[in-house]
C-alpha cells in the first residue's frame, strides 16, 4: 500500500470512495467505542471514533439528500485554526498537528 500523503491544503482527501481520512481508527487511541463501518453511499469504510460519531453516522447514511460524507476531514490552513482558537479564548491542540472536523456532508443540490 503506497505512503499515504500528509494532508494540506493543496492535496486534500478526495471526495467519494476516493476519499481517506484524516485521522483512522489505528492511529487514535480510543477510550471509548471507535468503529470502521461499509457505507452504501460512496461504497468505502468510514473511520469513527465514538459512539456518537456512529450514531450521526446511520442518521446520515439513510438520508435521501446526503450525497457523500467524509469523517475525520482536516481543517486548514494551521495558522487560521490557531487564530481562530486564540480568538475563543481556547489553547490550540498540539497533538495531532492538523485538526479535523467530525464529519463533513455533501447534500443534493435543490
Amino acid at each position: 500500500m503506497p505512503a499515504k500523503k500528509k494532508p494540506s491544503p493543496n492535496n486534500l482527501p478526495g471526495r467519494g470512495i476516493e476519499y481517506q481520512p484524516h485521522l483512522t481508527v489505528r492511529q487514535v487511541a480510543s477510550v471509548g467505542l471507535s468503529q470502521r463501518i461499509q457505507s452504501r453511499k460512496p461504497g468505502r469504510v468510514h473511520h469513527f471514533l465514538s459512539k456518537l460519531e456512529v450514531s450521526y453516522f446511520y442518521i446520515l447514511e439513510w438520508s435521501t439528500q446526503v450525497v457523500d460524507i467524509r469523517e475525520q476531514f482536516p481543517l486548514f490552513p494551521l495558522e487560521e485554526t490557531q487564530a481562530i482558537a486564540e480568538t475563543l479564548g481556547f489553547r490550540h491542540p498540539t497533538q495531532p498537528r492538523t485538526q479535523a472536523s467530525t464529519v463533513l456532508v455533501d447534500y443534493k443540490r435543490r
